[in-house]
């Protein structure tokens, strides 16, 4: 998860750069935030016994389905639409932009609750 986070903030951060540089064109520049999309790729990480403890135990509170492609590709359509400066699904995971310190100190403190990092530790360490 650690590339594809530092990745996905890279992207983020290319966006909200991309939209200043590009203000006085006229363009937008927005940027899709999903969870786990019903994909091929997906399915196959989510197959792998550590891979689908972690996201069980990471979600329990709110244990996300894979979201259906078509929705994805319909909320898509309507960010681009709209000229949307974010496309987020679910809708709930909008606070981890608004505010994402508090955000990542709550799922911290959810791992360490629930003994994630202890049990990475002990099979990789």
């Amino acid at each position: 998860m650690a590339a594809y986070a530092a990745a996905k903030a890279g992207v983020s951060a290319l966006a909200d750069c991309l939209r200043i540089e590009v203000a006085a064109t006229g363009t937008t520049v927005g940027c899709a935030y999903f969870s786990f999309i019903d994909t091929d790729m997906t399915r196959t990480a989510l197959a792998e016994e550590e891979a689908r403890r972690a996201a069980r135990a990471a979600n329990r509170v709110f244990r996300p389905r894979p979201l259906p492609v078509e929705k994805a590709a319909r909320s898509l359509v309507r960010g681009i639409e709209r000229r949307s400066r974010w496309i987020v699904l679910p809708r709930f995971h909008r606070g981890a932009l608004i505010a994402p310190a508090p955000v990542q100190l709550v799922i911290e403190a959810g791992i360490r609750r629930l003994g994630i990092g202890e049990e990475l530790r002990r099979r990789h360490g």
